[in-house]
């Protein structure tokens, strides 16, 4: 799963998040831009029950792009009003979420849960969590 964190004046949770002992000091709106086929990618989206946690999903598929074409990400940061430098990005595929965010100058965290996707080693994050739970600490850095 992959997701664009901006500064917002929208405040949303993200469900499968464990509670971080460190409460998180920016608001935030959350953007989800799933990766593969739109009919699967839809299916994903309604079956997954989290579509109500987000401000804008944009299916790469529904415009015929796939990540890490900025055009994505230009999807997802224009309804949410923000710029690429006040967005992160969080996902796991090396190549089509954090080259491609990075890019187009969007900070990139890469969720590592064992399983790392477009392993390329010249793309280097700008931060990696195992958890979700993790990503507080960096916006609060970011935010500081």
């Amino acid at each position: 799963m992959n997701f664009v964190v901006s500064a917002s004046s929208v405040t949303s949770s993200f469900p499968t998040a464990a509670p971080s002992s460190t409460p998180c000091t920016v608001t935030i709106a959350w953007g989800w831009s799933p990766t593969g086929l739109s009919c699967l990618q839809h299916e994903k989206i309604d079956g997954s029950g989290l579509a109500h946690f987000f401000d804008v999903i944009v299916v790469a598929g529904d415009l015929g792009i796939a990540k890490p074409d900025p055009r994505v990400f230009d999807a997802l940061l224009d309804p949410l009003q923000v710029t690429a430098d006040e967005a992160v990005m969080v996902g796991n595929s090396v190549m089509g979420d954090i080259g491609g965010a990075q890019n187009v100058g969007i900070k990139a965290v890469l969720i590592h849960r064992g399983e790392i996707h477009g392993q390329d080693d010249s793309i280097i994050p700008d931060r990696t969590i195992a958890d979700l739970s993790e990503l507080t600490d960096y916006l609060n850095e970011l935010n500081a």
